[in-house]
């Protein structure tokens, strides 16, 4: 093999070898419901079905898939409840379970996305449907 086709197969493996990979793509967080929003899909929610509330997803612990809800009567849920979380796109981000309620303040661990879709963020819509007490 002569020095130039040693040269061009060189740098042909270099070359391909070096191309940078694109990361995949991350799904941009929608912003935010406003509270004049929020408060009207609230009524509407309720209207339809009284064991709906209707909150606001609050402070996120991403690695342990928890956050909490705000906007909502702690009094009103208990361990087990199911939460379903929008983004203000109207899109379906997961659902969860509420996991436990002290001082007011509700916790729920959510499910992982599926694929191509992210976590619930501050600010995303938390339905959850409220069992009757037994």
């Amino acid at each position: 093999m002569s020095k130039y086709s040693l040269a061009i197969v060189i740098a042909a493996l270099t070359l391909s070898g070096c191309q940078q990979t694109s990361p995949p793509p991350t799904v941009p967080a929608a912003p935010p419901y406003s509270m004049e929003k929020f408060n009207q899909l609230r009524a509407e929610y309720q209207q339809t079905n009284p064991d709906v509330r209707v909150g606001l997803v609050g402070d996120v612990i991403a690695g342990d898939r928890l956050l909490t809800l705000t906007n909502v009567q702690a009094d009103d849920f208990k361990v087990g409840d199911l939460v379903s979380f929008w983004d203000s796109n109207n899109k379906l981000l997961t659902s969860g379970k509420v996991v436990g309620t002290h001082n007011g303040i509700v916790s729920a661990h959510y499910a992982d996305p599926q694929a191509g879709g992210r976590a619930p963020a501050k600010g995303d819509l938390a339905i959850g449907v409220i069992r009757a007490a037994q």
